[in-house]
């Protein structure tokens, strides 16, 4: 079959969702299947065109571009949005594939009344926006909307599913049919290449994989290192991610200094995907800081599945992951982690085992698999 995805942002890899992308490219690819993921332009200096290797020669993902010129004025989360807008533009090119995987709700929408589209969240978005917002609620009713048109529906966290109306609980087991064509898919890791390595020394750091995203909680991180700082003079805390939204960075440095924290904060700036095994494996704790827009966190599931234990908020999809979770407030962040570092190898082993039994790469590209294939 042809097939296209349609999503925010793919190649180059920089993030969860990117990389989500290039392994169910990988999946989808073991059938034969004929790829194209529709993207937003990646960077301000031109049109992106590419022929992505996604695994044994021959098979290739071609990237095509969907919002051209760039417009750099335009925040990362405007743009995110407005994607939705220059879909239409792009229709006739969408629609000529037999199966259409909108990789956010609101872009099924422009491609309704397709027989084989595919809509798949990575995460609630309204909740950032409080709950009783305007903006939340015409949020959350375009992805109502989006789930009603779409031939089947692929949520990564069991929250999105509860605000569709399917009374889940969180941490149920994964890879469900929950209703017809309603399905709960986890974030999955490939445990091959995430795995621990023995000769690799721990360092005394907890690690925060976070593009620089207000959602994501660096503030809330630093403030809890801060906390933590006091009763545990060793440690330090790196941040390993890209660019994000305007003058974040900036914010984030600003409170290390008026925290007095500064010479144990690193900002590492963006990490190549090759080496992001190495970077859990050294740490002694990752934490996953989210305020909200968080699905089940693929960094999370590395990490774990490296053996380096995870303390991750309670924040939209996180009580899905079989991590210790913690209230939005620094000293729930730097009380968590002294609980685990008390006992920090029992509860890597169990975070470890449960990743292992419950987030298989393998078994969620079997899932993906049956989904696009059920005519």
């Amino acid at each position: 079959m042809r097939i296209a995805h349609v999503t925010y942002s793919f190649w180059p890899i920089r993030g969860g969702a990117d990389a989500y992308l290039a392994e169910l490219c990988r999946a989808l690819a073991q059938d034969g299947h004929e790829q194209t993921v529709f993207q937003a332009q990646a960077s301000p200096q031109g049109r992106l065109s590419a022929e992505v290797d996604v695994g044994p020669p021959g098979q290739t993902v071609r990237v095509a571009v969907v919002e051209w010129p760039a417009d750099v004025r335009r925040s990362p989360g405007r743009r995110y949005w407005a994607l939705a807008a220059q879909v239409s533009r792009h229709r006739g090119r969408i629609l000529a594939n037999d199966r259409i995987i909108a990789h956010y709700p609101h872009y099924a929408l422009p491609l309704a009344g397709h027989p084989g589209l595919i809509g798949l969240s990575h995460g609630v978005t309204w909740d950032c926006d409080g709950a009783s917002s305007r903006s939340a609620a015409a949020r959350k009713a375009l992805a109502q909307a989006a789930f009603r048109v779409t031939r089947a529906c692929v949520a990564n966290d069991t929250l999105f599913l509860r605000e569709m109306g399917l009374p889940l609980a969180p941490g149920g087991p994964s890879g469900v049919e929950v209703a017809r064509g309603r399905w709960f898919l986890p974030n999955a890791v490939d445990t091959a290449r995430f795995t621990p390595d023995s000769a690799v020394p721990r360092d005394p750091v907890i690690l925060l994989p976070r593009n620089l995203y207000r959602n994501r909680g660096i503030l809330l991180g630093i403030a809890a290192f801060a906390r933590l700082a006091e009763r545990a003079p060793d440690l330090r805390l790196r941040i390993v991610g890209d660019e994000g939204d305007a003058g974040y960075r900036e914010e984030c440095e600003t409170l290390a200094r008026a925290l007095k924290i500064t010479s144990r904060v690193e900002f590492a700036g963006s990490v190549p995907w090759r080496v992001i095994p190495k970077e859990y494996r050294r740490a002694a704790v990752t934490w996953i800081p989210s305020l909200c827009g968080e699905g089940t966190s693929l960094s999370g599931l590395e990490s774990m599945a490296c053996g380096t234990p995870v303390v991750a908020s309670n924040a939209g999809g996180l009580p899905d992951l079989p991590c210790l979770h913690a209230d939005l407030t620094p000293d729930a962040f730097a009380d968590a982690t002294l609980r685990l570092l008390s006992r920090r190898d029992e509860i890597a082993h169990h975070q470890r085992d449960a990743t292992l039994r419950g987030f298989s790469l393998a078994g969620w590209g079997d899932t993906w698999r049956r989904i696009v294939a059920r005519p």
